[in-house]
C-alpha cells in the first residue's frame, strides 16, 4: 500500500509540498525512503467545493424493464458446461 496524501492548500509547486509530504508518509509507513527514485503517481483524485446555492434534488432514474434472453447456448467454461443466454443481437 502506498500513501494517501491530502492537502487542502494549492500550490504551484509539486514537489515540494506533495513530494515531501509523500517521503514523509513513506518513511512513517515503511520505516526508510528509496533514495534517487522517482515517484509515479498512478491515481490523482480532486474534491472541490464550492459556496453558493444548494443544486436541485436528483430525480429517481425511471425503472427498466430486465433484458429478454433473444437466445440460449450452451457455454463451456473451467467448471464445464452452462448454459448461457444471448441477450442481445450480435454476430455469432
Amino acid at each position: 500500500m502506498t500513501p494517501l496524501i491530502s492537502s487542502s492548500k494549492p500550490s504551484n509547486d509539486f514537489w515540494n509540498d506533495y513530494g515531501s509530504a509523500f517521503e514523509e508518509n513513506y518513511k512513517r509507513e515503511f520505516g526508510f525512503n528509496l533514495l534517487n527514485r522517482d515517484v509515479l503517481v498512478d491515481d490523482f483524485r480532486v474534491r472541490c467545493s464550492v459556496e453558493g446555492e444548494r443544486l436541485p434534488d436528483l430525480q429517481p432514474v425511471p425503472s427498466i424493464p430486465p433484458p429478454v434472453p433473444i437466445a440460449t447456448e450452451r457455454v463451456f467454461f473451467e467448471k464445464g458446461w452452462e448454459v448461457s443466454e444471448r441477450i442481445t443481437a450480435s454476430e455469432p
